[in-house]
């Protein structure tokens, strides 16, 4: 994190895009996608994570996000479907120990799997746990959406503020062709 102090960067945001934390075993899982040969230290669940990141402090101040695709990926696997009530039941409760942790927000990455089989019902549903249980005002539902995809995120922005549960920021568009 040394380059990022250097260029001033004093805040970092990191489960974004729907790769959070924890459940560890699951977030290992996703982060071995992007570092193959690297290992996480053991955790157990964000209050974990959160003890870790005390034992081992960063050289910047970080906010967390609760990652929706590793909550999905541990309840749920890689079923392209909607969750059944005790799928979601088990999805709110590591968004509730996450945000109860300390975590800021939730995100989504819905371009990635197992996010991409996830209908715009349960994101809301989710998103309005996190808005009710997040520290900061309003909460922080973070999204990552390719233009394919825009028109459903659009209605799902929509959705999301006209129930009042969340502010929604898109952090990053993605441009692809799913054809080739």
């Amino acid at each position: 994190m040394a380059f990022k102090v250097r260029g001033g960067v004093t805040t970092c945001v990191v489960g974004n895009c729907g790769f959070g934390a924890a459940p560890h075993t699951q977030a290992a899982l996703m982060a071995r996608a992007f570092h193959p040969h690297d290992e996480l230290p053991e955790w157990s669940g964000y209050a974990g994570y959160f003890a870790h990141l005390d034992r081992q402090p960063p050289s910047v101040n970080i906010a967390v996000l609760v990652g929706h695709g590793t909550l999905r990926l541990e309840a749920m696997g890689g079923a392209r479907r909607a969750p059944v009530a005790g799928e979601l039941e088990r999805m709110k409760s590591h968004v509730r120990e996450g945000l109860d942790a300390g975590a800021v927000g939730l995100s989504t990455g819905l371009v990635y799997e197992p996010g991409r089989f996830a209908a715009t019902e349960e994101i809301v549903e989710l998103a309005a746990l996190a808005a009710a249980r997040a520290r900061v005002a309003e909460g922080t539902y973070g999204l990552c959406i390719d233009c394919g995809e825009a028109i459903a995120e659009a209605r799902l922005a929509a959705n999301l503020t006209a129930r009042r549960c969340t502010a929604c920021q898109a952090r990053h568009e993605k441009l692809y062709n799913d054809k080739a």
